[in-house]
């Protein structure tokens, strides 16, 4: 095969592998296609977690034909136990005569399966399309790599930059395409991030609204003082309350009596160190988080350079008045030449409203 074949494969694996898109956390999406004498004769996607490897499906696809095939897939074969076999001993088993991966598994538990590949005589190649399969599962990457989650912003605002007007009214900014798309990233997404205030103000649910599986749903509230009513801790996903390390005793049982959960984090300058709390929930197995406001915690997220990704919506409408809440707060950025800024920025326009999307660059 040459490279152009090699890389006209692998496309076709990591569309496949986009078909399990929100549904496999904490396991990356993964897409696998065999080909033999130019044909393909098997493929299969990842589609959800627990249920088989993307391999699995592929190999049982193909079957016999298996025999003597390469086999393309967008992330080294798993080498572990976990809720499904090993995938390199499937395809060992299966008489493949070559493998073709886009990028090694960051994940120490799982990787290294490529090697017991080559071990068993196998021929192996890695980096085909590589970038690409490292974009589609960019979360799972940066939790193994660096121990966080991905965050990604997500704002409906005015044009002057307001969430909310002054008298605290934030419903509805943006038209309704708008808010499906933030659904389908809600689904998309392993939790949702909101301050106290949102909470207290808006009483939002943050479901998906049937758009996939509803994230988990994550307070931050130094003081507790939030009404256990609130349709945040109603049915659907699980909700966690971040705090801090002493929160007001009451409070705190009230809570917990209710049965919410409690995520409990150490201070810094006064408030909770969002750094940490992040490297917990990586530890939980939170790939990629959903940042929805308010503004102050967007602000101190963005302070902290943890954001990732923006998702902008921009509603045709000027607020005003210096009471109106921003969708950025924080202790800001000395000077526009230091203040972070968007990579690969896309602009398109959204029923109504323009979407502004980026990458975000410190």
């Amino acid at each position: 095969m040459s490279l152009k074949d090699d890389e006209f494969y692998m496309r076709r694996a990591l569309a496949l592998a986009e078909e399990g898109r929100g549904r496999t956390h904490p396991n990356p999406m993964v897409g696998c296609l065999i080909v033999k004498n130019g044909a393909v004769v098997g493929e299969g996607w990842h589609g959800s977690f627990g249920g088989p490897h993307a391999e699995a499906v592929a190999l049982r696809r193909a079957g016999k034909r298996a025999q003597g095939a390469t086999l393309y897939v967008t992330l080294e074969p798993c080498r572990h136990w976990g809720q499904t076999p090993p995938c390199s001993d499937a395809v060992q088993r299966a008489g493949i005569k070559r493998v073709v991966a886009a990028m090694k598994d960051p994940n120490p538990v799982s990787g290294n399966g490529l090697d017991r590949l080559r071990r068993a005589g196998i021929r192996v190649e890695t980096g085909v399309l590589r970038n690409e399969a490292r974009f589609l599962n960019r979360a799972f990457v940066k939790r193994h790599e660096t121990g966080l989650p991905y965050v990604l912003f997500k704002a409906g605002q005015t044009l002057d930059g307001k969430i909310a007007s002054r008298s605290g009214v934030s419903r509805w900014i943006t038209g309704p395409l708008a808010r499906e798309l933030g659904h389908r990233l809600r689904a998309e997404s392993d939790a949702i991030l909101v301050g106290a205030h949102t909470v207290r103000k808006d009483n939002p649910r943050l479901t998906s609204h049937g758009k996939g599986p509803d994230p988990v749903r994550l307070v931050v509230s130094k003081s507790l003082d939030l009404p256990v009513s609130a349709k945040i801790f109603k049915g659907g996903a699980p909700t966690w309350v971040i705090t801090g390390p002493t929160p007001p005793a009451g409070r705190k049982k009230r809570l917990e009596k209710a049965g919410i959960q409690l995520l409990t984090c150490p201070l810094k300058n006064g408030d909770i160190n969002l750094m940490l709390i992040l490297k917990l929930l990586a530890k939980m197995n939170i790939n990629q988080i959903l940042l929805e406001g308010g503004g102050r915690l967007s602000g101190a997220l963005l302070d902290a350079r943890l954001l990732d990704e923006v998702y902008l919506f921009l509603a045709p409408r000027l607020l005003g008045g210096r009471h109106a809440v921003p969708s950025v707060a924080g202790g800001g950025w000395p000077h526009p030449n230091s203040a972070p800024r968007l990579d690969n920025m896309t602009v398109s326009k959204v029923g109504g409203d323009i979407l502004v999307h980026g990458f975000v660059k410190y």
